[in-house]
């Protein structure tokens, strides 16, 4: 069940670091364009702008998801399991409460019924 919604949340992230990567190389390639049309030379530019960008970069990256240790990831799988069991408890007690109500109902029809009959001239 976790990995219907972990799944699309990987892709989305990843679709994100293509657009970021994407991006960063339309800015480097424009700043480079720049740089050579003002009469720097490529040495120079690559010297002054590829820091700049790397660390960036790795700024940008810092938000995202964390790969997690065997240990952790352990620990979540037993926690998934321990939920998993509480829901099937929750779901049991549900269906008895709900059995429980539906008999409450049908003997309140009767003593609605009774009290209606006993209203009613002989």
């Amino acid at each position: 069940a976790w990995r219907l919604y972990i799944l699309p949340t990987i892709v989305l992230y990843e679709k994100m670091e293509e657009e970021e990567e994407r991006e960063e190389k339309e800015e480097f390639d424009e700043a480079r364009t720049r740089a050579l049309e003002s009469g720097k030379t490529l040495e120079e530019f690559e010297a002054l702008e590829v820091p700049l960008l790397t660390r960036e970069r790795s700024s940008k990256k810092s938000h995202l998801i964390k790969p997690i240790s065997g240990l952790e990831a352990v620990e979540l799988q037993r926690k998934v399991k321990a939920y998993e069991e509480q829901i099937a408890s929750l779901e049991e007690k549900n269906r008895g409460l709900e059995a429980s109500l539906q008999e409450f109902v049908a003997e309140l029809n009767e003593l609605q019924q009774m009290a209606d009959d006993l209203k009613q001239p002989a």
